[in-house]
């Protein structure tokens, strides 16, 4: 559910580490685009996270 976000955020980090020159106008852009793909990731995290919480409540509910 978030292993293909997981990766986007690593080839993000990678063209940072290796395509960006810190003082050229690509960082905006790069920053923007990596606090985007971040954003998601976060969001899908949180998402499973809730999933299962809800999960583990409707089993502990069954097993009483």
């Amino acid at each position: 559910m978030v292993a293909g976000l997981r990766r986007d955020c690593q080839e993000v980090i990678l063209e940072g580490c290796s395509g960006v020159v810190w003082e050229s106008y690509k960082v905006d852009p790069f920053v923007k685009k990596m606090a985007e793909q971040f954003y998601a990731f976060q969001d899908k995290v949180e998402e499973l996270l809730q999933i299962d919480e809800e999960v583990c409540t409707l089993c502990n509910i069954c097993n009483s």
